[in-house]
């Protein structure tokens, strides 16, 4: 039946999503952009819409969208055959990513991914926006930029879907839609097909330009499977050691090969080595986390299409549109690209400028205009809770190590090189050439000073640039060369894409043998319903009454702490309370709020019973870590509050209890 299910619903998204496109097929004969920007405008006209006015769950909307969907693909048909190769592109990405959520569908705290779920799970009430917050009711959800998070809880609210199964759906659509528009892209660039497949290879397959080096460096790195048939060890941290190399992995270099090329780097009192992770888009899809450099990627591929198209079209207003439309819509769905994304568009103009070109300025103003115009209101909430972080100089001390560098970049900087070998593309390889390499060279240059320090000082700021910047740089100058004149510049790209697919190798063989034991559980909350106890209780959780639920702050983030209530559909009175306590600008009382839980799951909290009323909890969650941490607990929480709420069991073995307290009405 789950099966059946997950077909069924993949089919009407599907079908949905190849409607919506076609609604603009009379504005751009190009269907893979048309229905990139479709989606994506969509969700950003209802974004605007719900800041002033809640629509609510939506169930019950989908037999309507559906029936319209069918109908103007019938109507449309012989377009959808003509465009046959775009819609299979989509597809064919829709299911590479199904595959991997299909196997390894849990939505556990191990990275940003219950980050990611509470985002989903704040939009999918359909309440006016800013959401309540349900990492910390009664404060609203309005610091953080998550306009991709409500685009899923749109899909969610839609077709009726739980919050996990939402976030994997939403993956999968938003992975289709930046790889069929990537695989356009690259077709203005280049009309060789092999070498397009190469480029949509390594984007799509690779990795950094530490990945054929992995098994050379490390001697712990993966072997051959086992004749028992056990799984190789540490294919993960294969995976991982490609993108965090520099500061990280490099660490844990244990060959005299890998020795040899990266001498082990001292820390002392006044140098820390830097954690400078490049996390490609590959890597995101193995990971599972649907984090905003997923939707900066797809922002990113919009406007490589659009500037393709307009080498072939310059007068294409639609495409001159929407390219300048990306740049506030970054804003809202990865602030910390933005920067980048105006630097696209501004060297395209001045490309444009050079070739005396003149764009549709008319165009370009309306759509910048309709652009910020839209996502204003949720700037406004921005704005006022923003930290402003400042932008500063890279030390001298906190350079990328040479050798560092060469290792993830040689593939990018390999390709602006071989670009300068084109003859009859010399000018838009020149200015690619200009951009990848200048803001490649800004992210050594200044950095954005946030809370962090030390070892993670210039962290965030290449986390979030240099796999934008390299995938960027991947596909046009990748597509540039392959499709060019000169010979060397298309073997040498030919050759840069297999090594750094090199990748591939690694993804296959952990896609095969990591253990599945959530398979085809796509609420992807298996990791926490193992145990039938715990599946029961959030079973009745999901069914209960809408209140605030209360359980253990154990860690300050990167726990379980708040997975029954958002797999429940209900807020937490506090969730992971170091992100909430950076995101709000280090206020002390979310510090005091998470000591108070810990005091109350102890035992020790003065008037336990007044303090749960205080904050309106009607469910307090007693899971199986509880007794280990705090044994003798249960009892004293139990005779505080016994008088207000009452104990519903799920599993009592002796002195073992997991269970809820349920706040009664009062009498």
């Amino acid at each position: 039946m789950n099966l059946i299910f997950l077909a069924l619903s993949s089919l009407l998204i599907l079908l949905n999503i190849a409607g919506l496109g076609l609604l603009l097929r009379r504005l751009t004969p190009h269907h893979a952009l048309a229905k990139a920007v479709a989606v994506v405008g969509a969700c950003l006209l209802l974004f605007f819409v719900e800041h002033f006015v809640g629509l609510g769950r939506l169930y019950g909307g989908w037999p309507a969208t559906t029936a319209a969907a069918a109908f103007a693909c019938w109507r449309q048909r012989a377009l959808l055959r003509q465009h046959w190769r775009a819609e299979l592109a989509f597809g064919l990405a829709f299911a590479y990513a199904f595959a991997w959520r299909f196997l390894f569908p849990n939505i556990d705290p191990s990275s940003e991914r219950l980050t990611d779920l509470y985002f989903i799970a704040n939009y999918l009430p359909g309440e006016r926006l800013p959401p309540l917050d349900h990492w910390l009711p009664p404060y609203r959800f309005d610091f953080y930029y998550a306009f991709q998070h409500y685009a899923a809880a749109l899909l969610g609210r839609l077709f009726g879907l739980d919050s996990g199964t939402t976030y994997n759906f939403a993956f999968c659509v938003t992975v289709g839609l930046i790889v069929s528009t990537a695989w356009f892209a690259v077709g203005q660039f280049c009309r060789r097909r092999a070498a397009r497949l190469l480029v949509l290879f390594a984007f799509v397959l690779g990795s950094t330009g530490v990945a054929p080096l992995v098994h050379f460096l490390f001697a712990a790195a993966p072997a051959a499977a086992t004749a028992s048939g056990e799984p190789p060890p540490g294919l993960d941290i294969t995976m991982w050691r490609s993108t965090r190399f520099v500061g990280s992995a490099d660490a844990d270099i244990n060959t005299a090969f890998g020795r040899a090329l990266f001498p082990a780097r001292e820390a002392t009192a006044t140098r820390v080595p830097l954690d400078l992770p490049l996390e490609t888009f590959s890597y995101l899809v193995f990971l599972g986390d649907y984090h905003p450099p997923l939707g900066s990627f797809l922002l990113l591929v919009i406007a490589l299409s659009c500037i393709g198209v307009l080498e072939h079209q310059p007068a294409d207003r639609f495409a001159q549109a929407a390219l300048v439309g990306t740049v506030p819509l970054m804003l809202i769905t990865n602030a910390w690209v933005f920067p980048l994304q105006a630097a696209l568009v501004l060297g395209w103009l001045a490309y444009r400028g050079w070739r005396r070109l003149a764009p549709d300025w008319k165009a370009l103003g309306i759509a910048g205009a309709t652009g910020f115009a839209l996502c204003y209101p949720a700037l406004t909430g921005l704005a006022a809770q923003s930290l402003s972080p400042a932008i500063r100089l890279v030390p001298a001390a906190a350079h990328t190590p040479w050798r560092g560098f060469l290792a993830l970049h040689w593939p990018l900087l390999g390709l602006l090189l071989l670009s300068q070998l084109q003859r009859a593309t010399r000018k838009p390889a020149l200015v690619l050439c200009l951009l990848w390499g200048g803001l490649l060279l800004l992210s050594e240059l200044v950095y954005v000073d946030d809370i962090y320090g030390g070892q993670y000082e210039r962290f965030n700021t290449v986390l979030k640039w240099w796999g934008w910047i390299y995938a960027g740089a991947l596909l046009t100058l990748g597509a540039i060369n392959g499709g060019g004149d000169s010979r060397l510049a298309r073997y040498g790209s030919a050759l840069v894409m297999l090594l750094v697919g090199a990748y591939s190798i690694d993804a296959a063989r952990l896609w095969w043998w990591q253990p599945k034991p959530a398979i085809g559980q796509f609420q992807g909350h298996g990791w926490l319903t193992a145990n039938a106890a715990n599946r029961d209780m959030l079973n009745y959780l999901a069914a209960a009454a809408p209140g605030i639920v209360l359980d253990r702050n154990d860690k300050g983030s990167y726990s379980r702490s708040s997975a029954f209530a958002l797999f429940a559909g209900k807020p937490a009175l506090l969730g992971w309370a170091d992100h909430e306590w950076l995101w709000r600008g280090s206020p002390a009382h979310v510090r005091l709020l998470a000591d108070e839980v810990s005091a109350f799951y102890s035992g020790s909290l003065p008037d336990s019973l007044a303090w749960l009323l205080q904050h309106d909890v009607r469910y307090v969650v007693w899971q199986a870590e509880d007794n280990q941490f705090a044994p003798a607990a249960f009892s004293a929480i139990a005779q505080q509050i016994g008088s207000r709420y009452g104990w519903q069991p799920f599993q009592v073995t002796g002195d073992y209890r997991i269970g809820l307290w349920i706040r009664r009405p009062p009498n």
